[in-house]
């Protein structure tokens, strides 16, 4: 009894500030499947997987009322719609808006297709931008910006069909040194590794990520990242609004 009671004002404080269900550590993304699925502060729904392309394979995909965001991981998979058609090479991205029907397909057969896709839907659909349109852009056409820590890729900063400020961009970062201070903010934040050994502090804890790791983080949670490895590792943020 005294356990179902606990389990009753937990889900009470849940539904009353409104907390994700998506618990903030880091997940593992070097297998294929899902590495997350549930809410957050802002979207009733959000879900990450990380799929892999067979030979001869294709992929059909219709966001309906989601947004996708699609990362390469490896590979050369070519993913077309009505308006795009490109090879991507990993590290390129697509910003898939709702109501768009595309397909991704494997590309070079000796070469082994994998890609993240993220899949959500705001709870406020006012803070979405109806004119918003899907696009790509390529890893070779992120133009690098070096600083004393590393450096930055920008890759968009904009309004998209489900939130009033979509932003994603790649840091650089030097072995032994951290991107800034733990700090707080109130956008969920996601660091998806692509390489190198780092160390996320999430509220009271700290997680370690490699290649593959993706990092969860909360609104309004003390966090701040670290290159605990030898050599210079790069990663995704990913936040919105």
């Amino acid at each position: 009894m005294k356990r179902l009671l606990i389990g009753l004002v937990i889900c009470v404080c849940i539904d009353m500030y409104g907390q994700a269900n998506i618990q903030s550590q880091v997940y593992e993304g070097d297998m294929p499947g899902t590495l997350f699925e549930g809410t957050t502060h802002s979207m009733k729904y959000m879900k990450l997987e990380l799929v892999k392309l067979v030979a001869g394979a294709s992929i059909k995909s219709k966001t309906k009322s989601l947004e996708h965001v699609i990362i390469v991981k490896s590979g050369a998979p070519v993913i077309s719609s009505k308006l795009l058609h490109t090879v991507m090479t990993p590290g390129s991205l697509a910003v898939m808006t709702k109501g768009n029907s595309y397909k991704i397909k494997k590309g070079l057969q000796n070469q082994e297709d994998l890609y993240y896709i993220f899949s959500y839907q705001t709870k406020d659909p006012a803070k979405a931008a109806d004119t918003a349109t899907s696009f790509i852009r390529l890893w070779e056409d992120l133009s690098f910006r070096p600083h004393d820590r590393g450096g930055v890729r920008s890759c968009f900063d904009r309004p998209s069909s489900q939130t009033r400020r979509l932003e994603m961009h790649v840091t650089t970062l030097k072995a032994g040194l951290k991107s800034h201070e733990p700090h707080t903010h109130k956008a969920v934040e996601i660091i998806l590794m692509f390489d190198g050994h780092t160390k996320m502090l999430i509220g009271e804890t700290n997680y370690e990520g490699y290649n593959g790791s993706v990092y969860f983080i909360g609104s309004t949670l003390l966090h701040g990242i670290q290159n605990v490895g030898d050599k210079p590792c790069s990663y995704f943020a990913f936040q919105w609004e």
